[in-house]
């Protein structure tokens, strides 16, 4: 166990160390500042919206981008990576958790500058928790589908339009007859910038957009980790 906590601390400084020599780290901090000048030039009564759609676009998203994209440049090295004591489910987690962090620190921050203390910081990060990582395992498993750049980034693309069609609910009169995860994270964030959801609600009501979240990152962490051990195996799409 010992050796475990261990490895997974290196690994973790080691994807800390990627992320600020590729520049992802200082590409997060000027996302924020660009966020909190938005946020800041608006109409109040926008601002609230347009930081929940923000919330659930860009500090998530970014990891999906960034951690697949990351992927084809190490996807050589992957045969003899995991030959060693390093099992793949560490290596996923570790990464999904240094894109978490990075999602925290840039989503406190703009909320911060651009709305002050005007916003609940608990469903914020529950929420955050709850999708981020879904998010990069999602981005994970794409890159290990798609053998160059391009075709993943389509992809992508469209899935991301999919998964943000929730954000036409914080309109006036809008509702998705639809399912889809990122629902259950637009649950939190507007409960944690609009005092109105968070009326008539039961405790029942925050177990049950919790557990719906973390089923989803689960079944995206066992999709990326199988498609990631097949890849290994020789029978990946490089």
């Amino acid at each position: 166990m010992k050796e475990q906590l261990t490895r997974a601390a290196a690994l973790l400084r080691q994807e800390a160390g990627l992320q600020k020599s590729q520049g992802i780290l200082y590409l997060y901090l000027l996302f924020a500042l660009l966020y909190i000048l938005l946020i800041r030039v608006l109409p109040p009564s926008w601002r609230q919206g347009v930081a929940a759609g923000l919330l659930l676009s860009d500090p998530t998203v970014l990891g999906f981008f960034f951690s697949g994209t990351i992927l084809f440049r190490e996807r050589e090295l992957f045969p003899s990576l995991f030959v060693t004591p390093l099992k793949p489910g560490l290596f996923l987690a570790a990464r999904a958790l240094s894109f978490l962090v990075l999602s925290l620190l840039l989503s406190l921050l703009f909320l911060t500058g651009g709305l002050g203390l005007n916003y609940r910081p608990g469903p914020v990060l529950l929420g955050l928790v709850l999708t981020a990582p879904f998010f990069t395992f999602s981005g994970m498993y794409l890159s290990f589908r798609f053998r160059d750049v391009l075709s993943y980034l389509i992809a992508g693309g469209f899935l991301m339009t999919l998964f943000f069609l929730p954000l036409l609910e914080l309109l006036p009169q809008w509702r998705i007859p639809l399912y889809l995860p990122t629902r259950s994270s637009l649950f939190f964030f507007r409960l944690a910038l609009f005092p109105e959801p968070a009326q008539g609600l039961f405790p029942g009501d925050y177990l049950l957009a919790a557990l719906i979240a973390a089923g989803e990152t689960g079944a995206a962490y066992l999709l990326c980790r199988g498609e990631l051990v097949r890849f290994t195996a020789g029978r990946g799409r490089i």
